[in-house]
């Protein structure tokens, strides 16, 4: 359309439903782009039956019909008579144009993956540079790690908004989604990125994750902070195992932006100070956490590998803790032979760190059950990441694939399969495969069960046609390879981690 503009033939831009399978942000980042574009001053019409983007369009330029509404109304006919008038020419008065403040952000992370681009919401005056990729009035929405089952199950809690979250008491939270598998430290884990998205000018998701991960949980940690001893940390982090995923992202971290988020949290210190005051049982909770990774940050600074107990998912004491209760728990409930071959394993593991083989970022062919066919597939409907995949709609994506052995509950089942394996430790793509074929689809689910009886699960189901399909014909796993699973349920990451 461009184009042809530029050659003075002047066409309208006619697109239906843009932003299916795209996350909050990347759906974010295209509204803005069709905004500019038609601020350019080309005719743009767009077609969506989703609401969340119909809100969106209302508080940008340009006008949002329900057609349903439009057909529903009556239409008068017109009548004309001929008349002569006298006419006078009347300048119309100029058009004001409701606008946004909002920059669209390019971020080139490596010459092998496309270049991201990000809507930035602007909190103040127009000619403010000072950007915020999260408010207290926001949608969960906007923060799409939660996925769209907790945006649902926060709304039945009465959840509904990013400053509801905040203000929210963490343990209560997690009581409330409890048989979700939702522990209070993942709640905490939130409230922290969300904190430093809404208080520290220019934080994306990315740098919220990678600050909490050397310590910082708070604006306040940033007031003082040296910018040495913070540059020395994040090196020392993205050269850890738990900080590969953000490698892509390490030119970013330069002492003139660490330097600017510091001065940002000076800017609205009282702001972030006034809205502390509201948030429940922050004082505590953070002190502990603070407390907890002071050392952890340390670590960090010297260049050392993160052990397991010391992720950069954050978790706490609070979460060890909880992780060897549950063990215990589950030991409570074995055989003498399993518990010892168990324990074990789990000794010859406390002496090297637990390994992840997935991420969130990886292309979607990383996936169990996904081949370079069905990611080819895939792609062609906007799935090429892990991420994509675990922020799906099933029954949409299905319908777009149009494939017969392709339907919704088989992509639930690979979405069940990617995130087993993205935050248990140690598990492999056929193991999750077995898992899910067998009903556990949540690290909880798995770290509850005994020993026993998920040995007497999986092989049982190994000798079916569809275990042996996934085993390729092959061997089933060792009995002791199995309750090691149990084991490392316990040690799961958040997703949002992964």
């Amino acid at each position: 359309v461009n184009s042809y503009a530029q050659r003075g033939i002047v066409l309208p831009l006619v697109i239906d439903e843009p932003l299916l399978n795209q996350n909050s942000i990347q759906a974010a980042t295209m509204v803005g782009v069709l905004d500019e574009f038609a601020r350019a001053g080309h005719q743009l019409f767009v077609f969506t039956e989703e609401h969340d983007i119909y809100r969106r369009s209302l508080t940008l330029s340009g006008n949002a019909y329900e057609l349903e509404s439009l057909r529903n109304k009556a239409v008068r006919p017109v009548t004309t008579e001929t008349k002569t008038v006298e006419t006078k020419t009347v300048q119309p008065p100029p058009k004001t144009i409701q606008t946004t403040n909002t920059r669209i952000v390019r971020e080139s992370f490596d010459g092998h993956r496309t270049p991201s681009l990000r809507l930035a919401q602007v909190e103040g005056s127009a000619g403010s540079e000072d950007e915020f990729y999260l408010t207290e009035t926001s949608s969960f929405a906007d923060f799409p790690i939660l996925g769209a089952e907790t945006n649902v199950l926060l709304n039945q809690i009465n959840i509904d908004s990013i400053g509801d979250l905040l203000a929210a008491d963490a343990d209560t939270i997690a009581s409330g989604l409890s048989q979700h598998g939702i522990t209070p430290d993942t709640v905490q884990l939130w409230q922290i990125h969300m904190a430093l998205m809404c208080h520290v000018p220019g934080v994306t998701l990315d740098d919220a994750q990678v600050l909490a991960a050397c310590g910082i949980n708070l604006p306040d940690d940033l007031f003082d902070m040296d910018i040495d001893e913070l540059l020395d940390r994040v090196a020392g982090f993205l050269r850890s195992e738990r900080g590969q995923r953000f490698q892509r992202l390490g030119n970013r971290y330069s002492r003139s932006r660490l330097s600017g988020w510091r001065d940002g949290s000076r800017r609205y210190r009282d702001r972030w100070q006034r809205s502390r005051s509201g948030y429940s049982n922050w004082g505590s909770r953070r002190s502990r956490r603070h407390g907890q990774q002071s050392s952890k940050g340390q670590q960090l600074s010297s260049g050392q590998q993160l052990s397991s107990g010391q992720q950069s998912s954050g978790r706490s004491t609070d979460r060890a803790t909880w992780s060897h209760s549950s063990r215990s728990n589950g030991s409570s409930r074995r055989s003498n032979s399993t518990a010892r071959t168990t324990r074990s394993t789990t000794s010859r593991r406390s002496t090297k760190t637990m390994k992840f083989y997935l991420s969130r970022s990886e292309d979607v062919e990383a996936a169990p059950s996904i081949g370079p066919k069905t990611a080819i597939r895939l792609a062609k409907v906007g799935i090429r990441t892990v991420d994509d995949l675990l922020n799906a709609d099933a029954e949409t994506a299905a319908a777009e694939l149009d494939v017969s052995h392709i339907n919704a509950e088989t992509l639930a089942d690979w979405q069940h399969q990617a995130r087993l394996v993205c935050q248990i430790p140690g598990m492999r793509g056929y193991g999750a495969q077995l898992l899910v074929a067998c009903g556990m689809t949540q690290p909880e689910q798995v770290a509850g069960i005994s020993s026993d009886q998920l040995v007497s699960q999986i092989l049982a189901y190994c000798e079916t046609k569809e275990g042996q399909r996934i085993l390729r014909s092959g061997d089933p796993p060792a009995a002791e390879k199995i309750a090691e699973w149990v084991e490392l349920a316990a040690a799961s990451r958040p997703l949002e981690a992964a």
